[in-house]
């Protein structure tokens, strides 16, 4: 049996291991990227895997990325093939069971580790440039939306959010009052995930959540550092993610808030498959801290986009360890 295999960029490090893992198992692999330092577009990958797969009799497909959607998406157009997005054994054993009288299947692991630069911290007279010096290498965009009232600060709206170009997905995360007002705009801009804040919505949480996964767009909840964790806890099932912010929002170049961290594990025993992402602070050192404590995303502005070399602060981010 020969198994190929392929990855996005944040897959990388996930399809490694796994290669070697099935090598030891005397399983003859195929690696067809992407590799280090490469810059392949993740449908390539997922279509010369497909064609491999149904080319050779007897053959599986792995492919590993970010979120699983557009890996799958890719295959699936691709002639015998059938493709599942699985983030744990049961799933993966569930979809190879109920498709074992089909074609050949491929299937796509989502890889927990997420990256996101967060642009509060990057030039605002180039943003485009500032988003294309990273864009390949991590996994999403975090956008901070502050409008001078919820916090203090003033950044920008959905008319700047619809001019940005990026190869990978927008996260826009609503510091602002009402956002019930202005979720509707952002989506139409362009956001694929849109995070608001329990501070700002309260008692209309679980209302705007809705309302915005209605809009087609992921939805998101945020707490600041003095907020108890009990206040969230209702939305859980609501959300794709929660934002946990390790510093007061309103500001970058914070320095961590450390006590945000007992929330994250206490979420993370509670909802094994959730993502958590933590935003404030974030460098190599509280990375790990993030990610010991139980997240799986990891917002940098300034250890980013202050580096003399910004690839290299991400890949050093993307080599720190999971729970």
């Amino acid at each position: 049996m020969r198994l190929y295999l392929g990855s996005d960029h944040a897959g990388y490090r996930l399809k490694n291991v796994l290669k070697e893992y099935a090598e030891s198992l005397k399983i003859e692999t195929t690696d067809l990227g992407v590799f280090e330092g490469g810059t392949r577009d993740y449908p390539d990958i997922a279509r010369e895997v497909s064609e491999k797969v149904y080319e050779n009799e007897g053959s599986f497909g792995l492919l590993v990325c970010g979120s699983g959607t557009g890996m799958c998406m890719a295959a699936n157009k691709q002639k015998g093939i059938r493709a599942a997005s699985c983030t744990n054994e049961t799933l993966a054993r569930y979809a190879r069971a109920h498709q074992s009288n089909g074609p050949r299947i491929d299937f796509f692991m989502p890889l927990s580790l997420k990256i996101a630069p967060s642009i509060l911290s990057a030039d605002f007279g180039q943003l485009n440039a500032e988003i294309a010096s990273v864009d390949e290498h991590v996994d999403f965009i975090h956008v901070d939306v502050m409008d001078g009232h919820f916090v203090p600060n003033l950044t920008l709206g959905a008319p700047v959010v619809k001019c940005l170009k990026s190869r990978v997905p927008l996260e826009c995360h609503l510091m602002i009052s009402e956002p019930e007002r202005y979720i509707e705009d952002f989506a139409k801009a362009g956001a694929w995930m849109i995070t608001i804040h329990w501070e700002a919505t309260q008692e209309n949480t679980a209302e705007v959540l809705k309302a915005i996964r209605v809009l087609g767009v992921k939805p998101a909840l945020s707490l600041n550092p003095p907020t108890e964790i009990e206040a969230i806890v209702p939305y859980l099932s609501l959300v794709d993610q929660v934002l946990v912010m390790t510093v007061n929002p309103g500001f970058g170049g914070q320095s961590f808030i450390p006590e945000a961290l007992s929330k994250v594990s206490w979420i993370r025993e509670r909802y094994p498959e959730l993502d958590i992402c933590m935003d404030g602070g974030i460098n190599a050192e509280t990375g790990q801290q993030a990610l010991d404590a139980g997240a799986n995303a990891l917002v940098a502005g300034s250890y980013i986009f202050s580096a003399a070399d910004r690839v290299a602060a991400i890949n050093t981010l993307r080599g720190l360890n999971l729970r």
